[in-house]
């Protein structure tokens, strides 16, 4: 062998012992379990695999989070014998008023918005600003009184007043002036009903007799009588701005 071959031979056993070294594996201690071999991680991406359920979305939106078609405005009866609730089909906004019968479960429909007015709603720039402060978003039936002996439901529906029977189902227009009626409550007596008005509260008897009559005057858009204010709403969560006083005066 010469000199020239040995030279090489010889830069390639230094190479080879510059190499890496061989790796550690960790023993694992008697007694205690092999470690699992780890899993393969996917490749394809997350947002390749996701499915959009487009029926689920729409009728989450039109069902309003699912939430309509709830009882709405639960109300038990003086008697304790009927539960009056307002409801909505699950994807309308328009309510109804309807009656359960506790003894047996039987649930009725009691009044609907078509029955006193089948045109479109109309709203005043006061009731609009109240349900929204309200966070009302269903239209139709929003609210309803009852009377002490839970024989009569006095509604809104436009600005106007309604009085409906219960065992009858008999409905008749309350004379309340001409102006819209706003955010109106039967006394404790049951015998009349105070409502605003024209940025005054007014009274009216529930059974329809007599004309309405102001309780306050001087009222304006500035400063309305009977209806809470921006701060009051937002601010404090109190949307009325009456009250009647235990002796219905």
């Amino acid at each position: 062998m010469n000199r020239q071959s040995v030279v090489p031979l010889a830069v390639l056993l230094a190479l080879a012992g510059c190499g890496s070294s061989p790796q550690v594996v960790p023993a694992v201690p008697p007694g205690a379990a092999a470690l699992p071999p780890p899993r393969p991680v996917a490749t394809t991406p997350a947002a390749a695999s996701r499915v959009v359920d487009v029926e689920f979305l729409r009728a989450y939106v039109e069902s309003q989070g699912f939430s309509r078609g709830a009882p709405q405005s639960i109300r038990l009866t003086p008697g304790g014998d009927a539960v009056l609730f307002l409801r909505s089909q699950p994807r309308d906004k328009k309510q109804s008023l309807f009656e359960m019968t506790v003894a047996t479960g039987a649930v009725r429909e009691l009044l609907t918005p078509e029955a006193l007015d089948t045109g479109p709603e109309h709203l005043t720039p006061e009731e609009r600003a109240r349900r929204e402060r309200m966070r009302v978003t269903s239209n139709g039936l929003t609210a309803f009184e009852l009377s002490k002996d839970g024989k009569r439901v006095v509604v809104s529906l436009s600005g106007k007043l309604y009085g409906l029977d219960r065992a009858s189902g008999k409905t008749h227009p309350i004379d309340a002036g001409k102006g819209a009626v706003i955010d109106p409550h039967v006394s404790p007596d049951g015998r009349w009903i105070a409502y605003v008005q024209d940025d005054d509260v007014h009274v009216v008897a529930l059974d329809g007799s007599g004309k309405p009559q102001a309780v306050t005057h001087g009222g304006s858009e500035e400063r309305t009588h009977g209806l809470a204010e921006f701060a009051a709403s937002e601010e404090l969560v109190r949307f009325r701005g009456f009250w009647w006083s235990p002796d219905s005066r």
